[in-house]
């Protein structure tokens, strides 16, 4: 994928076309949808303000992955993707069990 400074003048605002390399094992290109999603390139230091009060900074890439720290009020929740779908179905669950 590129990165925001990087997109070719015919881009299309919402689907980034990601040539194959190293992490594409197939080495085929592939057109991933993205919605409203920036994408920026960053190295291992260096960090990424969201708002005012968060900070995203690179700590280490090794392989595929990457690790992240981030920086933000205790009253911001801050959670790894699958734990968040998890709050959200007991949250959804929990609204259901009230409306029956």
């Amino acid at each position: 994928m590129r990165c925001r400074n990087e997109l070719p003048p015919n881009h299309i605002p919402g689907v980034y076309h990601t040539h194959g390399n190293r992490n594409t094992p197939t080495g085929a290109d592939r057109l991933v949808e993205r919605t409203n999603m920036l994408v920026l390139c960053r190295k291992a230091g260096q960090s990424i303000m969201i708002g005012d009060n968060v900070k995203l900074t690179i700590i280490e890439i090794h392989g595929s992955k990457v690790r992240l720290g981030i920086e933000a009020p205790a009253q911001v929740p801050v959670h790894r993707q699958e734990i968040y779908d998890l709050i959200q179905d007991q949250k959804n669950l929990s609204a259901v069990s009230i409306d029956s």
